[in-house]
């Protein structure tokens, strides 16, 4: 009766071993499939993140494209209006000529931040759109401009005046005018008193000024006119 009790244990203390070799090897290759699983979960979670980050930033790009088209469809539109102002104001002018003038003019007014009518209203004050006129005092151009005071300009806004190829310029002209009416602005403190410095001179105005002089004159009004006439035309 002891010999098959001893067999027994014998066969159980060889089994043992094998069995914990079976039992690990299991419990390597269960982590090794974990470790394998996770990893791709990882790797997943890594796809589904890239792919979020791309969805987001073309959603985002989506906005951003959107705003930029309406801010396009905004300022075409605008630019067409006053394209169709100016041929009502200056039936002579060529159509190229009108493109060219509706663009200088919407973008410099947009640049020194004031409302483009200010411009075409000293420019039909000025010059009634005659691209060459020229003063009995020398000044030039749309916008009516003294070669000195062009000349000033030109430096302070990085332009390189050729004396009468600058002012008679379309585009320059405009520029220059166009600051000048800004650096008015901001030095007088408001748009009336800026038209009336237009009309006599920084100098002439000033000195109006610290005499106590009141310069209502019929250019002023004239202008004032013409930008509420302007001003009471909605775009079509």
């Amino acid at each position: 009766m002891n010999t098959p009790r001893y067999r027994s244990t014998r066969y159980r203390a060889y089994l043992y071993p094998g069995i914990v070799v079976a039992l690990a090897s299991l419990l390597l290759t269960l982590l090794y499939q974990l470790d394998v699983q996770r990893s791709q979960l990882t790797a997943q979670e890594k796809m589904l993140r890239t792919h979020t980050d791309v969805v987001r930033q073309l959603a985002e790009q989506n906005i951003l494209l959107d705003s930029y088209l309406q801010s396009d469809i905004e300022r075409l539109s605008e630019k067409l209006h006053i394209a169709r102002l100016i041929v009502d104001m200056a039936p002579h002018l060529k159509d190229e000529q009108v493109v060219r003038l509706a663009n200088v003019i919407h973008d410099q007014s947009a640049r020194y931040q004031y409302d483009w009518k200010w411009l075409l209203a000293i420019i039909q004050a000025e010059s009634d759109f005659d691209l060459k006129a020229r003063s009995s005092v020398g000044a030039c151009g749309l916008m009516q401009l003294m070669p000195d005071t062009a000349r000033a300009i030109a430096k302070k806004i990085g332009i390189r005046f050729d004396g009468n190829r600058t002012l008679y310029n379309l585009e320059q002209n405009i520029q220059l005018g166009a600051y000048y009416f800004y650096e008015l602005v901001q030095e007088f403190g408001d748009f009336e008193k800026a038209i009336i410095a237009y009309n006599y001179g920084r100098s002439g105005a000033i000195r109006a000024k610290k005499q106590g002089q009141d310069l209502a004159s019929q250019y002023r009004r004239k202008i004032l006119k013409t930008y509420a006439r302007l001003s009471a035309i909605s775009p079509s």
